[in-house]
């Protein structure tokens, strides 16, 4: 729900901002994107590595 009501709260604000404005803040939610993703991807990377070595073995 806190989702949804930031996500309309900004939908609003994007409406009434100046285009410039809006770019820049779609680019700066788009690159915050990367900090979740990549802490998930360092959290997997012992069971990607494991994962590789038991394929490599049954090849």
């Amino acid at each position: 729900m806190p989702y949804r009501i930031f996500v309309v709260i900004f939908i609003a604000l994007g409406t009434v901002l100046e285009v410039p404005l809006v770019w820049e803040l779609a680019d700066f939610f788009n690159g915050i994107m990367v900090i979740p993703n990549l802490i998930a991807l360092l959290g997997l990377s012992g069971l990607v590595v494991k994962s590789l070595k038991e394929y490599e073995e049954n090849k």
